[in-house]
């Protein structure tokens, strides 16, 4: 019992590791993995490894090709527009649930209010050419992503916080990859993105439940085109495996 414990644990923290390192590009996309070389990483037998990428395959992060190789799954223009067609049915209405349940939770408010005021900061550092400095840029980032995690918080339907979770890390991971990449596309990723986030943040608080979908379907539209944008930038064509 023991011994299948430790192994049951083993591989759910290279699951972990593994998952977290190619949501955040430290393993780019199709890059190949190799069972052998990840084991000696993480000093660790190779079964759990196996263990842990047959779990990523099921999760679409990793892909077997023709080769039996195994390979970091690729990101492409339509994973990006796959990834925002179900955001912009899903977002919108989680926010009307979350403004709910953020409008009668102080401590959550109080949360809401830190964001408001760190992303005001953000928009009157903008300068006249709409550069933002790379402290500035890094504190936008973190705003958005605190700001998305503060609304799943809110959910209580489990299926639903499962499905918000699996959209959450492909977004991570496709903004992941086109911020790291495209380096001149973080300017313009960062200077929409504030006035779109005190637009949300001014709607939930509001409970206004069409300006709460107005302003989460601008965000994500504009979020798109920016990726996209990114995305392109890399590669100089229309596909990006």
């Amino acid at each position: 019992m023991v011994a299948s414990v430790t192994k049951t644990t083993l591989a759910q923290e290279a699951h972990r590791i593994v998952r977290n390192a190619i949501l955040r590009c430290e393993f780019l996309p199709s890059s190949i993995l190799s069972i052998e070389n990840l084991a000696d990483t993480l000093d660790i037998s190779q079964t759990p490894i196996r263990e842990a990428l047959s779990r990523l395959i099921s999760e679409g992060l990793v892909e077997q090709r023709s080769n039996k190789r195994l390979h970091v799954a690729r990101l492409n223009e339509e994973d990006v527009a796959d990834t925002y067609e179900v955001r912009k049915v899903v977002e919108p209405y989680v926010a009307i649930l979350a403004g709910e349940s953020i409008r009668s939770n102080l401590g959550a408010l109080a949360l809401v209010s830190a964001l408001d005021a760190d992303n005001s900061e953000i928009e009157r550092s903008i300068s006249a050419d709409g550069a933002l400095d790379p402290e500035q840029s890094e504190l936008s980032t973190k705003i958005d992503l605190q700001l998305h995690n503060l609304i799943g918080q809110q959910i209580e339907n489990s299926l639903l916080k499962d499905i918000w979770q699996l959209i959450g890390d492909r977004s991570f991971r496709i903004r992941c990859y086109a911020e790291a990449a495209a380096k001149e596309s973080n300017r313009a990723i960062s200077n929409s993105a504030p006035r779109e986030h005190a637009e949300i943040i001014a709607t939930l608080l509001s409970g206004n439940p069409e300006q709460i979908i107005a302003a989460v379907k601008v965000h994500l539209a504009n979020a798109e085109r920016r990726t996209l944008d990114a995305l392109r930038e890399i590669r100089g064509i229309d596909s990006f495996s």
